[in-house]
């Protein structure tokens, strides 16, 4: 208890102003979770004006929806230590943040019967002070290639929307997001991605070719 007491401390005093101060979140700005400013409203609403207003200059947007598959459980240590890194925390914090994330161990028991421990490489330790800010911080790492894609990010999840003059760039953006989430550990669950295009009313468009994932 008293650890998770620390850890909302570090995460109030050291975490928040980087999040909310506009002169330096610009690498968190599409992330509307664990954000004292963010929440699902607020990510419905980007959404959706940026959709409306992209509608009256594109004759449509493809809107394609991803997801990361335990990704609080999977992301490794070493991608966390690198987005720290990038962050204007004292040194202090960071070497605490990494201290508690290293040399962790689990076990599982079953029937009465407790299993050896294990060592923990990965995870920001869900139900802990510091996770959720921990994996903010994580995927800030995630950038699309190309300007006029737009991501949205809810946590672990991603919405990323192309503009019909971008079209072209569906497949390397999502080529792109797979390696990222490769390097990091995570992996897309590709049975909860699917897409849809929206488009001003009364507009015909080419038909498009499915997203195709590679990996």
């Amino acid at each position: 208890m008293l650890c998770k007491i620390l850890e909302i401390f570090v995460v109030q005093n050291y975490y928040y102003p980087i999040l909310t101060n506009p002169a330096q979140n610009s690498l968190y700005s599409d992330q509307y979770a664990f954000r004292p400013t963010g929440s699902t409203s607020a990510a419905l609403v980007a959404i959706t004006h940026h959709l409306l207003e992209t509608v009256k200059s594109e004759p449509y947007v493809r809107l394609i929806s991803l997801d990361f598959s335990k990704a609080f459980d999977t992301v490794r240590h070493d991608s966390l230590a690198v987005q720290l890194a990038s962050m204007p925390i004292p040194d202090f914090v960071y070497n605490w943040v990494l201290s508690l994330l290293h040399n962790r161990v689990h076990c599982t028991k079953f029937g009465g019967i407790i299993s050896c421990f294990k060592c923990i490489n990965s995870s920001i330790i869900q139900g802990s002070g510091l996770g959720p800010s921990n994996f903010v911080v994580t995927i800030s790492g995630l950038k699309l290639l190309h300007s006029g894609n737009r991501l949205f990010k809810y946590a672990d999840d991603c919405y990323l929307a192309i503009p019909a003059s971008n079209i072209a760039t569906t497949n390397s953006e999502l080529d792109h997001i797979v390696q990222w989430s490769t390097q990091c550990n995570l992996r897309l669950n590709h049975s909860k991605s699917c897409e849809i295009i929206l488009m001003r009313p009364r507009t015909r468009i080419q038909e498009t070719t499915p997203p195709q994932f590679q990996g």
